[in-house]
Order: structure tokens, then C-alpha cells, then sequence
């Protein structure tokens, strides 16, 4: 309650604390934790990414893990095949699958590799190959794709290896 006269007096704004987020006691928080003089807390950077990563990705509840009517007599091109063999990084390569996505082609310019199928993950094991020896996928060789998700929205698949993650064209029916 202000006296009669007395002035109000403006207070400097308190810095920021992690108390302030939630986390612990208070404490102040350095400045390249803050974002617009706001506190940051180390967790939004994680959370960020995520949502970002979804958010490029468009992500919806139409992303579900593939099934064999999603793949089935479809092809999928993606703009750089280095998940499928290191050879054919920057390289653009099409992956088919038919015979109620048991079976699968993938071929590029240096060749093709053709074999089985299984769905999610995807584990394509390689029959027969056309790739010069270190070009492409051989026969005998195992590409193992996870994630496997098919984006119903765009019908694009979205696949991983463990190292990197690629999104292909929009699916082409197989004869068309």
C-alpha cells in the first residue's frame, strides 16, 4: 500500500531461473539458455527437434507404419539411394515392390537388385543383383529399413537405416 506522496518505485525485472520452468531451485539461468529474455529450458531444444522433424515431415496421423497394400504394385523414387548402398549416394533410385509387396526391385542407373520382402521393418533380402561388386546392393545382402512408414496423405515412404532417414516421390503404380 503506497503512502500518501510516495512515489512508486519501478522494479528492475527478475532475472531468469530454472526455478521459474520448473526444474529445482531457483537459480539464475545463463543467457544462452534464454530466448527473447524468456527462460529456455534445456529440454524445448529435444522437444524442438522433434516437433520440427515432424513438422517437416509433415507428419499426421495418416504416417503409420507401411503394410503390404500401401506397397503393393508401387513404385517409390527417392532423390538419393545412399540408404540403400553407399555407392549410390546422390543417385537417384526407385524402389518397386508386387506380388503383395513380397517382392521388390530397386534399381538406379548402374544396375538393379531384385528379391524378397518383409513388412515393418522393411527387410529387403537381395536374389539377384546387376551392381558391379561395390556399385550396388549383391546378392545375399540384407537391407534392413526402419522406420518403414507410409505417409497415406502424400503417399510417400518414409525410410531409415540407423544413420539417416529419406522420404520418397509420391508412389507411381507399377505399369503406368
Amino acid at each position: 500500500m503506497l503512502r500518501a506522496g510516495a512515489a512508486r518505485v519501478k522494479r528492475a525485472p527478475r532475472p531468469a531461473t530454472a526455478w521459474a520452468e520448473g526444474f529445482g531451485r531457483p537459480f539464475p539461468l545463463p543467457p544462452d539458455t534464454q530466448l527473447n529474455g524468456r527462460p529456455f529450458p534445456a529440454t524445448a531444444s529435444a522437444e524442438s527437434t522433434v516437433v520440427s522433424a515432424a513438422a517437416l515431415l509433415g507428419c499426421s496421423e495418416e504416417i503409420q507404419p507401411a503394410i503390404n497394400v500401401d506397397l503393393n504394385n508401387q513404385s517409390f523414387t527417392f532423390a538419393n539411394g545412399v540408404i540403400f548402398h553407399p555407392a549410390l549416394a546422390n543417385m537417384p533410385t526407385t524402389l518397386a515392390f508386387s506380388n503383395n509387396s513380397t517382392n521388390f526391385a530397386l534399381s538406379s542407373a548402374t544396375g538393379t537388385a531384385v528379391g524378397t520382402n518383409s513388412v515393418n521393418p522393411c527387410v529387403l533380402s537381395v536374389t539377384f543383383s546387376t551392381y558391379a561388386s561395390g556399385t550396388g546392393p549383391q546378392a545375399n545382402d540384407t537391407i534392413m529399413l526402419t522406420p518403414c512408414d507410409f505417409d497415406r496423405s502424400n503417399k510417400t515412404l518414409i525410410i531409415g537405416n540407423g544413420t539417416i532417414t529419406e522420404i520418397s516421390a509420391p508412389a507411381v503404380p507399377l505399369g503406368s
